[in-house]
C-alpha cells in the first residue's frame, strides 16, 4: 500500500507530538509499505530522529512562516513589570484580537497542498493520513479530496480545542472551530484516534482507536552496574505545564523525604522552556530533553523512582500514553502526581507505584522507603500487547478496510 502521512509535527521536532508518526511510519515501512511524509521543517535534534533515518529520502519538509506571536504567547511572565505587560497583552487580544485563528498552521496550507497533490499523483498514493493538532492546516483535506482519487483518513491526537475550552472562547471562535471541524470530517473516509470518545463522536465514519504504544527497541541499551550515589534519584520527562500544581507537590514530597534520605529530582523538559521556569527549588533540577531517547530511558531505568506529573485539565480521562508504558517498562516504582484518573487507578490496582497527594505524603514516603529493601513494587506487568509492532497491524487492518470501501 502506498501511504502519504501529512503531519505538521515530525522529527526533528523535539516535542512528543512528533513521536506518534515517527514510530508508525517506521513500522509501516518495516512491513513493506511505501510511506511518504509531508511535515513542517523544524530544527532539531529530536529524540526520535533515529526512527526516521531510513525514511529520510521520502520526507518532504516545508518551512512555513509562523504568525508573529503576541507578547502573552511568547513566554510566561516572571518579573512584576513583565506580568503587567503580559496581562495587558492578553486582555487586549481578548477584546480586540482576531477571533477565528486556531493556530499558525494555516500558513502552511498552500505549500502542503501543492506538495501533497504532486506526491499523490506521482506515487499513486492509496491513502492519505493527516494528523492533528494543530488543526487549522487540516483544511487542506477538503481541497485535496476534490483533486485526488484516493482515500483520506484523519488522525486526531486530541479533540478540537472548543470541546474542552468552550467557556474561554467567544461565540465567533466556537462557531469557527465547529464549522472547520464539520468541513474536515465531511471530507475524510475514516477517523483514527487514541481516544474512544473521539471515535464515538464521529461514529458515522469508519473509525478505530489506534493507541499510543511502546517501542521495545528504545530499551535496547547496556545495563548499568549500579548507582554512583547513595542519594535517592527521581526522573521526569515531559512538559512542565504552567497550570500544574503538582510540581509544588513534588517539591513538598522531596523536602519531606530528605529528612530521612538525601533525594533529588531531575526533570527533562523542552529546551526552549528551561530558561523560562519560574520555580525555584533546591530539590528539583530542570534540563533540556536528551537528544537520544535511549539515553533518557537509561537514566530512568537507573533511578530509584520515575515521575508521572500531569496537569489538571490536560489528561483527558487519564489516557494511556507512550510515556506511561515507558515508565512501566523501566521496572521502577512510578510516583504519580496528578488528579485521580484511570491511570492513577491503574497504577494502584496493578501495584506499579504510588499515587501522591497532599494528604498522604508521610505515608507514601514510609511506603517508598520500605519498598527500597522489599522491592515488592512494581509488580511485573506484561507490556507485549502494547507494542508498536502489535498496534501497527491494527492500524494496517483499518487502512485496508477503508481503502476497500
Amino acid at each position: 500500500m502506498n501511504i502519504l502521512v501529512i503531519s505538521y509535527y515530525f522529527p526533528p521536532y523535539e516535542g512528543v507530538a512528533s513521536r506518534r508518526w515517527a514510530k508508525y511510519t517506521k513500522y509501516l515501512t518495516r512491513i513493506d509499505h511505501d510511506v511518504y511524509v509531508i511535515c513542517n521543517d523544524f530544527i532539531g535534534p529530536s529524540p526520535w530522529d533515529g526512527d526516521v533515518e531510513k525514511l529520510e529520502e521520502k520526507v518532504t519538509r516545508i518551512k512555513t512562516i509562523e504568525n508573529k506571536k503576541k507578547r502573552f504567547q511568547k513566554s510566561l511572565p516572571v518579573e512584576f513589570v513583565d506580568k503587567i505587560m503580559w496581562k495587558i497583552s492578553y486582555l487586549w487580544d481578548k477584546s480586540f484580537g482576531k477571533k477565528t485563528t486556531l493556530d499558525s498552521s494555516k500558513n502552511c496550507i498552500p505549500s502542503f497542498y501543492n506538495a501533497a497533490k504532486e506526491i499523490i499523483h506521482e506515487k499513486s498514493i492509496d491513502i492519505v493520513i493527516a494528523s492533528g493538532g494543530p488543526y487549522e492546516y487540516l483544511a487542506l483535506l477538503p481541497m485535496l479530496k476534490k483533486v485526488a482519487n484516493c482515500k483520506f483518513v484523519l488522525d486526531l491526537r486530541d479533540p478540537f480545542p472548543y470541546e474542552h475550552n468552550s467557556d474561554k472562547l467567544s461565540k465567533i471562535e466556537n462557531d469557527f472551530q465547529k464549522q472547520l471541524e464539520h468541513e474536515i470530517i465531511d471530507s475524510v473516509d475514516g477517523v483514527i484516534s487514541v481516544y474512544d470518545t473521539i471515535i464515538d463522536k464521529y461514529n458515522y465514519k469508519r473509525g478505530a482507536v489506534i493507541s499510543h504504544a511502546l517501542d521495545f527497541e528504545d530499551f535496547d541499551f547496556p545495563k548499568s552496574n549500579g548507582k554512583n550515589s547513595s542519594a535517592l534519584k527521581f526522573v521526569f520527562g515531559g512538559h512542565p505545564y504552567s497550570d500544574s500544581q503538582y510540581f509544588e507537590l513534588l517539591n513538598d514530597f522531596l523536602g519531606d523525604i530528605k529528612e530521612k534520605r538525601d533525594a533529588q529530582a531531575d526533570c527533562y523538559i523542552p529546551s526552549n522552556l528551561v530558561s523560562k521556569i519560574d520555580f525555584e527549588s533546591e530539590n528539583i533540577n530542570f534540563y533540556p530533553y536528551k537528544s537520544v531517547v535511549k539515553d533518557f530511558l537509561k537514566e530512568q531505568c537507573e533511578a530509584d523512582g520515575v515521575l508521572y506529573i500531569v496537569r489538571e485539565k490536560h489528561e483527558i480521562d487519564g489516557n494511556f500514553t507512550t510515556k506511561f508504558y515507558e515508565l512501566i517498562m523501566t521496572r521502577k516504582p512510578i510516583l504519580y502526581f496528578g488528579p485521580e484518573t484511570k491511570v492513577s487507578r491503574f497504577i494502584e490496582d496493578h501495584r506499579l507505584g504510588f499515587v501522591v497527594s497532599k494528604d498522604n505524603i508521610p505515608h507514601i514516603i514510609n511506603e517508598f522507603l520500605s519498598n527500597i529493601e522489599s522491592k515488592k513494587i512494581p509488580e511485573y506487568f506484561d507490556l507485549t500487547p502494547y507494542s508498536f509492532e502489535k498496534e501497527v497491524l491494527k492500524l494496517l487492518d483499518t487502512l485496508k478496510d477503508i481503502h476497500a470501501e
